[in-house]
């Protein structure tokens, strides 16, 4: 007879909610599943997180390195103009 080994499966996406409101966010759900004793059923745990202020990060990264890339190029014309 073998002993019972537990199980753990683990899984992370991305959704959108919507509030009661009827605004929608970007959230992430982590889902981990598990069974401690062998005659237990199997446990879920799901974990919703937020992500307005990561996706709004990005947003602003993106944005913030459109424009560098459009002050290096006005640069580079201004050099060239002058050389």
């Amino acid at each position: 007879m073998t002993a019972f080994q537990p199980e753990l499966i683990r899984a992370s996406f991305e959704i959108n909610c919507k509030k009661k409101i009827g605004s929608v966010f970007p959230a992430r759900v982590r889902l981990t599943c598990f069974k401690l004793k062998k005659d237990e059923p199997l446990s879920r745990l799901f974990i919703f997180e937020d992500m307005k202020y990561e996706k709004g990060m990005d947003h602003a990264l993106a944005e913030s390195l459109q424009f560098e890339m459009l002050l290096s190029e006005l640069f580079a014309s201004f050099v060239n103009i002058f050389s």
